[in-house]
């Protein structure tokens, strides 16, 4: 996206929009979760009149003749099939990124050559191995969420450290590369006249995708946060840190596009493109064990959220205990997920609009469903939700700095995200309808 929007305007649009739209929605989405102590559905139900010390009585202005109930419910709802459609062709990007780690891996201790090529097209024609390396990964956060929030939390803990010491290692060997300068350059001095009509929107779309907005995830993990949490601070701070992160990978990530000049991307240039350039450096083997072993962590705590955002919903909807939840909803996914794995592998040639169907899912999910479904659940806060409750959370010891914030934070998610959600669906639209 990068490459397509003229590098360094890109960046700069999606920081704007991570700190300013996402980190509002963010907040709002925790709140939701942390006032309500349930997941999406069910804090939807309890906003909109199901518990009356948290919704207000608007039937005076209309308020519910315009915006039912039951709708709600039914955005929420889908919420958590965007959760599910995400996670279920993620387990097949996932099960390939093991996959070429389990490779390198092994060709390093052997001593064999490692051939991305012939890695790429076997993957492509064998099924069965498909579906084993997804039985593989569906397990490991099967029963990561089996084991609940606070063995994650555990899990974390430990991972964090590891997780940031590869990632390091990696930044600095990338930026030794030649290419280094030049990648820099790109993304650090704008070229605002590549931008295009759908540049907003994409930046909002990966805005939400990054931080989970819209998926209802962020209800979920506010749901299970401390009273004394304090959620201007958690939600800024999730924000902050990853942005950081996304602005490190995008240096991680560069250089090595740079050297590819910009010629490919998604699923060839991850698995073709990037590990030549791996086998073309020193030490490039390593480096690209290290490089999928990251990427891997990645997907499989990004896949662990997505499940249990979704089980959080079987348990509060259903009241299914946990594993009985966590097994029948991995196993639905698990069938799903044979579709997505087939139009990668015997059925590639299957396309929509000139992209393969994943990426097409992909494009439609994360730029046009979420940010609508993010502006749906903030709505549930402006509309429904008492003024002194949403108070509560946001001004501490009366203080005149978190008065002023909560007027700041009222003001984005009231009339500024709205805005600017809308207007970039429309320049989007507009960008769809006029001639190549």
């Amino acid at each position: 996206m990068i490459a397509e929007n003229g590098g360094g305007a890109f960046v700069l649009l999606y920081l704007g929009l991570a700190f300013f739209i996402g980190s509002a929605l963010i907040i709002g989405e925790l709140m939701l979760g942390k006032l309500t102590r349930r997941s999406a559905i069910s804090a939807s139900e309890y906003v909109t009149g199901k518990d009356p010390e948290l919704a207000c009585d608007k039937d005076d202005l209309g308020i519910n003749r315009f915006f039912p109930k039951k709708l709600w419910k039914v955005v929420t709802m889908g919420s958590v099939v965007a959760a599910s459609a995400l996670l279920i062709y993620y387990t097949v990007i996932s099960g390939w990124v093991l996959h070429y780690f389990m490779q390198m891996l092994i060709g390093q201790l052997r001593g064999d050559a490692f051939s991305p090529e012939q890695t790429l097209m076997t993957l492509r024609d064998n099924i069965f191995l498909h579906l084993a390396l997804m039985s593989v990964h569906f397990i490991l956060i099967i029963f990561a969420v089996i084991k609940g929030i606070r063995s994650i939390e555990k899990w974390i803990v430990y991972l964090i450290p590891f997780f940031a010491t590869i990632f390091v290692l990696l930044l600095v060997r990338t930026l030794e590369l030649p290419t280094s300068t030049e990648a820099l350059r790109y993304l650090f001095y704008p070229d605002f006249s590549k931008m295009s009509l759908t540049s907003p929107l994409e930046a909002l779309g990966h805005v939400c995708l990054s931080l989970s907005i819209g998926f209802g995830t962020m209800i979920t993990f506010g749901s299970y946060m401390r009273e004394d949490a304090k959620l201007p601070t958690s939600g800024f701070r999730v924000a902050s840190i990853d942005t950081i992160i996304s602005l490190l990978s995008i240096l991680l990530i560069f250089p090595l596009v740079v050297g590819a000049s910009f010629a490919v991307s998604g699923p060839e240039l991850v698995f073709q493109t990037l590990p030549r350039l791996f086998l073309s450096m020193s030490g490039g083997t390593t480096f690209g064990v290290l490089f999928y072993l990251c990427l891997y962590l990645s997907t499989f705590a990004a896949s662990v959220m997505l499940m249990e955002s979704v089980v959080s919903n079987f348990i509060d909807f259903k009241k299914w205990p946990r594993k009985k939840a966590t097994w029948v909803f991995g196993g639905i996914a698990f069938f799903l997920a044979i579709f997505p794995a087939l139009t990668t592998g015997p059925l590639r040639h299957i396309s929509i609009a000139g992209r393969t169907v994943l990426e097409a899912l992909d494009r439609i999910l994360v730029n046009g469903l979420l940010p609508l479904l993010a502006l749906f659940m903030s709505s549930l806060l402006v509309l429904f939700m008492r003024e002194e409750r949403k108070k509560e959370q946001f001004i501490f010891d009366d203080s005149i700095s978190s008065q002023r914030l909560f007027k700041h934070w009222q003001v984005v998610i009231t009339y500024v995200a709205p805005i600017v959600i809308l207007s970039a669906l429309l320049m989007a639209l507009v960008s769809f309808f006029l001639p190549a």
